[in-house]
């Protein structure tokens, strides 16, 4: 019994110890380099214009914007947020805000990217950024637009009250953007 557990061991033992030399003669792999806030240009992200990521397919949205670098920032945060990563919806929605302050659905990007999914309620620290994001829409819109009714439904989505009823301005939401 003892020869065969050796004859088992002993090639594994073998196996790991040849592994190891090779790690230590290659030597160290690199560090990895630290995750970036790529949407912005605070300390460790990269500038806006050099911010858009690549590879998240071609989608082109509705024309949002008439500057084409906040549009495809606006295309991305969409992607983003149909992709479930709200963060960076966020932070490409702001970034096409910046570039193009009079985009309407940048602005409304931002609220929506703030708001629930079905994967999460929605976290009160956002309700005051989201409520602020739907006030710029409003300045932007156009009275009786496509855009305005977008902000307008939107805007039922979201309670500065600490105890909103979170269904009821689900189904006003949903309400409005039926309508």
């Amino acid at each position: 019994m003892r020869t065969r557990v050796w004859c088992l061991a002993f090639p594994f033992a073998l196996l790991a110890g040849s592994l190891a030399w090779m790690a230590v003669a290659r030597g160290a792999p690199p560090a990895p380099s630290p995750a970036q806030n790529v949407c912005t240009t605070q300390t460790g992200g990269l500038p806006v214009e050099k911010a858009r990521l690549l590879g998240y397919g071609g989608y082109r949205g509705p024309v949002a914007s008439r500057i084409p670098e906040a549009q495809k920032f606006f295309d991305q945060g969409l992607v983003f947020g149909w992709g479930f990563n709200f963060a960076e919806s966020v932070r490409s929605f702001s970034a096409a805000a910046r570039l193009d302050p009079d985009c309407t659905e940048c602005r409304w990007g931002i609220a929506w990217a703030l708001g629930p999914s079905i994967n999460h309620d929605m976290d009160p620290a956002n309700v005051p950024a989201a409520l602020e994001a739907i006030v710029q829409a409003r300045a932007s819109a156009a009275v009786g637009s496509r855009e305005r009714a977008l902000v307008d439904a939107l805007a039922l989505r979201y309670s500065d009250r600490p105890n909103a009823d979170a269904e009821q301005l689900a189904r006003s939401y949903a309400r409005a953007m039926r309508a």
